[in-house]
């Protein structure tokens, strides 16, 4: 039986995802280790149409199922290291695409992100318009569990 997860807005809008165990089995793990969780979601300034969740204190490096571009309605995570800071500081993100894309973990410079999940209720157009509110009204919280 496939794993699904759910991400709930608090201004509305909820979608089930499809885990891809097969293809991402320890990504898949790691953030279902973790759920449920809530967190601020933002509209990305650099990696195109996408939603990020930033993920401060996760760490989790391995690379699989992985590319700098996630299709629409797909779901990645993202390993980075936070630029322009005193130190240097790893966190995570979970990055929900809605149209074209291709993750940078800063200016100039593709990511390599894990696919990890496909949205399988809940259209693009309806993730897009949750998109659209987020940058015309600002951040908001998301909250993520196991379906």
């Amino acid at each position: 039986m496939v794993r699904k997860i759910e991400f709930e807005f608090e201004r509305g809008g909820k979608f089930v995802a499809e885990l891809l165990e097969v293809e991402a089995p320890e990504t898949c793990k790691y953030i279902c280790d973790k759920l449920p969780i809530t967190y601020r979601v933002r509209q990305s300034t650099i990696s195109g149409e996408t939603l990020g969740i930033n993920l401060d204190g996760w760490d989790f490096k391995k690379l699989e199922n992985s590319n700098t571009m996630v299709p629409p309605g797909e779901l990645g995570f993202l390993t980075t290291h936070i630029p322009h800071t005193p130190e240097t500081k790893l966190y995570c993100q979970i990055l929900f695409a809605y149209g074209p894309n291709q993750i940078h973990q800063m200016w100039g410079r593709a990511s390599p992100t894990n696919r990890f999940a496909k949205t399988v209720e809940g259209t693009v157009k309806e993730l897009r318009d949750v998109a659209t509110r987020i940058h015309e009204k600002g951040r908001e919280n998301v909250t993520i569990k196991i379906k």
